[in-house]
């Protein structure tokens, strides 16, 4: 125990038959008829073990998502407008590096050829709509213009409103229009 007189872990608990299941022990130094004795409470944790299991499941699935993405996907701070996350199709089709982009926001990076699309956009997402396959103009690092389709939407993350936004590169797309 500590010097506290307690402490507190995970271990496995063994059933009758035999198998285990995980469990969280709380054990406190107690004194009880003059003698210190150690108070100890077992707790079944099978539940919690099987949702943080889940939840790592699941938040992997995501990452292997954003990752591999052939659309640029960026995660900004809703209140500041700071890069949080972009994926490698937001490097390949803007030319930025991670560490370019990281920790400053899109305008110190011009990124939108309009910043009144920005704008609208900040607004609609703050009245909680989300925005779906919008086209706005965008500026890559070289300066050259970039036309996506842009879908985002407000989520939350470490208890904090961020910014999910998908582009779809139709540069080449609207060149074969014209």
């Amino acid at each position: 125990l500590r010097e506290n007189g307690h402490a507190t872990f995970e271990s496995a608990q063994v059933r009758k038959d035999g198998s285990t299941f995980p469990v969280e022990v709380s054990a406190h130094l107690v004194e009880a008829r003059g003698q210190k004795q150690v108070l100890s409470i077992v707790r079944d944790i099978t539940e919690r073990k099987r949702n943080e299991d889940a939840l790592r499941a699941s938040e992997e699935k995501f990452a292997l998502a954003f990752r591999t993405s052939p659309y640029a996907i960026v995660i900004t701070r809703l209140s500041d407008g700071f890069f949080i996350e972009v994926n490698d199709a937001f490097v390949n089709e803007t030319g930025y590096t991670r560490d370019e982009v990281t920790g400053r926001s899109s305008r110190e990076i011009s990124l939108w050829a309009n910043p009144k699309d920005r704008e609208r956009m900040i607004h609609d997402l703050r009245q909680g709509e989300s925005i779906s396959s919008q086209e706005m103009l965008f500026t890559k690092k070289s300066g050259e213009h970039m036309t996506g389709l842009i879908s985002a939407q407000v989520i939350t993350l470490n208890g904090e409103k961020c910014i999910m936004s998908s582009i779809n590169n139709i540069t080449e797309h609207k060149r074969i229009q014209e």
